[in-house]
């Protein structure tokens, strides 16, 4: 009966760690997801402020024009 008790705890612990490390990769996964879309509408909006020549064309829009 010990046996079989301390073999049954140690199913389960192995189950719980397998489900932690689980978990630990989806949200390494998730983090990893949001950093690479933040980071393309990031670079998508800096490039939608430069001109060709690398200038902003924010400044150039503020500025009165004859």
């Amino acid at each position: 009966m010990m046996r079989f008790v301390s073999f049954y705890l140690r199913v389960l612990a192995d189950e719980e760690q397998r489900i932690v490390r689980f978990g630990e990769q989806q949200n390494a996964a998730a983090y990893a997801e949001s950093c690479s879309a933040s980071g393309s509408e990031e670079d998508s909006e800096e490039d939608s402020e430069e001109d060709d020549d690398g200038k902003s064309s924010k400044a150039d829009s503020d500025s009165p024009r004859p």
